[in-house]
């Protein structure tokens, strides 16, 4: 789920029929055949509604969608459906989001497992800062994940595409270097050749899922999977048969 003020992330349609492209869907679809739960909520600050649901991210731009909202609805769901574990929670996003950072950092008694791709550190987008805060908007000195880096206890697996064409790698590797400075356990992806998102990178994808199977399924994955798209399974499938 994404932690912006720039999209909704609960789908409105299925695969290529709702927001983001169908990445939501069917990146859920993919946690939910490796046999998890996958619950996605747009909290307050998220676009899409009112001006007023709209405005609860002003001023929290880099970790607005209140994931307070995203595990009160999660408690009701383990009410309601008591095979929920809530003592095996993790928390992802497909590009570009801190929420995984975030929700580790600022929830670390809810969350035991985050994967983030594409962090984004508030200091190096202001243009996004001025469209949601005015040309006035000052950015802080210092991130919000950043300064709570102290306060990771769960499993975090940080992962940038070099060539993202929105946020920059430093933003990630600044984080790295504070979580280092705390002297936390966390695990580093630098994808050479990856973009924007996950999907321009199946290793990331590959690596993504296999961190989940291991630290919150229990299970060793697959060594080295590989992940092939349609028409490679196609054609597999034609050699094969």
């Amino acid at each position: 789920m994404h932690s912006n003020p720039f999209y909704a992330e609960v789908p409105k349609g299925a695969f290529h029929c709702n927001t983001l492209a169908g990445y939501a869907y069917m990146s859920a679809s993919a946690y939910a055949e490796l046999g998890f739960i996958v619950v996605i909520i747009d909290g307050r600050g998220t676009c899409y509604r009112s001006k007023a649901f709209h405005d609860e991210s002003y001023g929290k731009i880099e970790n607005s969608s209140h994931l307070d909202d995203q595990i009160a609805g999660l408690q009701q769901l383990a009410e309601k459906y008591p095979y929920i574990d809530l003592d095996r929670v993790g928390i992802t996003n497909h590009g570009g989001s801190n929420a995984p950072v975030y929700g580790l950092l600022a929830y670390p008694d809810f969350y035991k497992v985050g994967v983030a791709y594409s962090i984004w550190d508030i200091r190096l987008l202001t243009k996004e800062s001025e469209t949601y805060h005015g040309l006035s908007f000052n950015a802080a000195t210092e991130s919000t994940v950043e300064s709570m880096a102290r306060h990771l206890e769960g499993k975090l697996l940080l992962m940038h595409g070099m060539l993202d064409p929105y946020f920059h790698v430093a933003g990630a590797l600044q984080l790295a270097d504070i979580l280092v400075r705390n002297n936390k356990d966390f695990d580093l992806v630098l994808l050479p050749n990856g973009g924007h998102t996950w999907d321009s990178c199946r290793y990331g994808v590959r690596r993504s899922w296999d961190y989940f199977v291991k630290y919150l399924g229990n299970e060793d994955p697959p060594c080295e999977f590989r992940l092939s798209n349609y028409a490679e399974f196609a054609m597999d499938k034609m050699r094969l048969g």
